[in-house]
């Protein structure tokens, strides 16, 4: 059976309402794992409905072809990439007003320390204002007093020495902050918005779920910031100029405390938009009302097994099983496989014969699978 092109399809308005758009950040189609096979579960789950999907990812090029074949629910597909030049506007002068320069003062004060949930809201309401202004991103690359403002932050707040660094780590950070907004007028309507995680994707949803006031689901699989703020720590694409013997144990740097503070801001958004927000379990919901979620609006619902189908293969094991420790799970560096083969090693200088399985794909990252295998 051919695989249909939904490359970037958008339903027209007369055409029949979308049920549910599912917001994907770096996973389904492209990346598979339990993310992925789980939407995809759902969306083959519930034929009745029509799905549009919107896929986030970095660039274009860190993908390959789609790993999963579409259901025919699945009535459009929609790809945004939020570091492509292409997304970039060409530079020209642009010298702004005190509304645009005033709303990128709040959303810089909110990423800094937006631990109120009214300023979040008012932060919100007023990009979505200016959306329909049609501010666009010229205002915040190019704009006099954009630099202004970005020269004056780094001469108070900054603790690098680097303004080029602190420069472009801004613009990187909050482009896509932008250029989602504009994308949030360009997609087809929904009567549901559903993101399974924070970041990029829950701002999306967000942005979706104030602008046509429509209900928004979290569904987390993992924590997105605690997943991210590991990945931050051990980024070597992020410059850290402070002298060596400056540095202290567990300092993550400046820039990657700026990293940080966003996406924990853009999960309080989320947050704040969301009702359900849903964990696989307890001490997930914990984090999650820890992170800025309201109690009264958090569940969980167990990543349950369907265990009748597994009985003939659980009556083949031994009386006495094996002994074997078997990681489940992509061989990639959030997933964190090679702490798992160090303990494994530990584990078997203790217990003669012990086994260390791993299983999961290996092609999303090869270097990485490389390494762990070396």
């Amino acid at each position: 059976m051919p695989q249909p092109d939904f490359s970037d399809t958008q339903p027209q308005p007369h055409e029949a309402e979308i049920d549910v758009m599912l917001l994907l950040e770096g996973t389904y189609p492209y990346v598979s794992g339990g993310v992925s096979s789980w939407v995809h579960q759902i969306v083959s789950g519930f034929p009745q409905l029509r799905f549009h999907l919107v896929f986030l990812g970095s660039r274009e090029d860190d993908y390959g072809k789609q790993r999963y074949q579409m259901p025919p629910n699945v009535v459009g597909l929609t790809h945004h990439y939020l570091f492509s030049d292409a997304v970039l506007p060409a530079a020209r002068e642009e010298r702004g007003d005190a509304k645009t320069a005033e709303l990128v003062e709040n959303l810089h004060a909110l990423i800094r320390d937006g631990n109120d949930r009214a300023s979040r809201a008012e932060v919100l309401r007023a990009s979505l204002e200016a959306m329909q202004d049609k501010l666009d991103l010229h205002y915040f690359l190019h704009s006099h007093q954009s630099w202004g403002y970005l020269t004056e932050q780094y001469q108070l707040r900054c603790t690098d020495p680097s303004f080029v660094d602190y420069f472009w780590t801004v613009r990187t950070m909050h482009t896509p902050i932008w250029t989602l907004a504009t994308l949030a007028r360009e997609l087809p309507r929904a009567k549901v918005y559903h993101t399974v995680s924070t970041g990029y994707a829950g701002y999306l949803g967000a942005v979706l779920a104030r602008l046509y006031n429509k209900p928004l689901v979290l569904s987390e699989h993992g924590i997105y910031t605690k997943e991210r703020r590991i990945d931050l720590f051990s980024a070597n694409w992020i410059s850290d100029n402070t002298p060596v013997l400056e540095r202290t144990a567990g300092d993550a740097g400046y820039f990657r405390q700026l990293w940080i503070r966003l996406f924990e801001s853009l999960g309080r958004m989320c947050y704040d938009a969301a009702d359900p927000v849903i964990a696989l379990y307890e001490t997930n919901r914990l984090r999650q009302m820890a992170d800025g979620a309201n109690p009264i609006t958090t569940c969980c619902i167990a990543n349950g097994i369907n265990v009748p189908p597994f009985s003939a293969t659980r009556a083949q094991r031994p009386p006495s099983p094996p002994r074997v420790m078997c990681l489940i799970g992509r061989v990639v560096p959030i997933k964190d496989i090679k702490t798992f083969i160090r303990a494994v090693r530990v584990a078997s200088n203790r217990l003669p014969g012990l086994e260390g399985w791993i299983a999961g794909p290996e092609d999303e990252h090869p270097e990485y699978a490389r390494e762990c295998r070396d």
